[in-house]
């Protein structure tokens, strides 16, 4: 009933982290929804491919990758093909760990709630980009959500 779906349960980190990585907010998205069994999917997608298009994505000295990009079992990546050394850690608990220290020591928390407004902000116009079939443009994305 709160809506869900493979973009809103696990493609919100995949959307996260390109963010970072790029260190901007996307120009565009685009997406369709590619479920095939819609007697069983009625009401949230079954499957949804979705693009975020950045003004560029270069790397200055050669290449980098993370695969899987996120993961349970620990992330395994590479730059210019040699491995990263990633530890193992436990994403969720060191996300909760840090918000109950910003509570306890009344200091701003790592993850704020403009940062939520801006996955569902851009969880929304993937749905749109989606619906239509079109590329959506995100020239006119809120402050509070460029702020972030």
């Amino acid at each position: 009933m709160a809506g869900g779906g493979p973009l809103v349960d696990l493609g919100i980190y995949a959307q996260q982290g390109s963010i970072y990585t790029m260190g901007e907010l996307p120009v565009a998205v685009s997406a369709k929804i590619t479920t095939v069994d819609t007697d069983f999917f009625t009401d949230v997608e079954g499957s949804l491919e979705w693009q975020l298009i950045f003004l560029s994505a270069e790397a200055k000295n050669g290449k980098f990758g993370l695969e899987p990009s996120f993961s349970y079992a620990g992330l395994k990546g590479t730059i210019n093909g040699t491995p990263m050394d990633l530890p193992n850690v436990n994403q969720q608990a060191r996300q909760m760990d840090a918000f109950a220290l910003a509570v306890k020591n009344d200091t701003p928390s790592v993850v704020p709630g403009e940062m939520g407004l801006r996955d569902v902000y851009l969880i929304e116009k993937i749905y749109e980009a989606a619906r239509s079939g079109k590329e959506v443009s995100l020239k006119d994305i809120p402050q509070v959500v460029q702020r972030v």
